[in-house]
């Protein structure tokens, strides 16, 4: 995966047009530096996610308009590549990225994405224990 400086770079491989020409890089890495999409303050304690909820159920939202499910349904678990500092990291030997974040998704016969959950840890105040990936399904 290249750095964000090669998008603005020489090297024809990883050089995106439209982010070199919309503004320059930074403008942009400023704005990935102090750009906030919810308020540390009304953090609820617990939640780890809390920055980037809003977001996911912004999305489970639009994809549920957007598609009705079959009858065949599957959970998928995805491990989404991520090296940083997170409470939440989860390495798994096995898979292709082995550090990430894991995300459990309720997913179609073709693969569409119905629901999602990200996985942020341990939740001990689940009453019913019927398994990590099973959260997402309604019940």
């Amino acid at each position: 995966m290249p750095s964000i400086s090669c998008y603005w770079g020489r090297n024809k491989k990883c050089k995106t047009y439209v982010a070199s020409f919309s503004m320059p890089r930074n403008i942009f890495e400023a704005l990935l530096r102090f750009w906030h999409s919810s308020n540390n303050e009304e953090a609820p304690e617990g939640d780890r996610i809390f920055k980037i909820r809003k977001l996911t159920e912004l999305l489970i939202n639009k994809y549920q308009e957007n598609m009705n499910p079959g009858k065949i349904l599957t959970v998928d678990e995805t491990m989404i590549l991520f090296r940083g500092k997170l409470k939440f990291k989860q390495y798994i030997p096995g898979k292709r990225h082995k550090y990430g974040v894991k995300v459990f998704k309720l997913c179609d016969m073709i693969g569409y994405t119905y629901s999602l959950e990200v996985y942020s840890g341990k939740n001990t105040t689940k009453e019913i224990d019927i398994g990590l990936a099973a959260d997402i399904v309604p019940y």
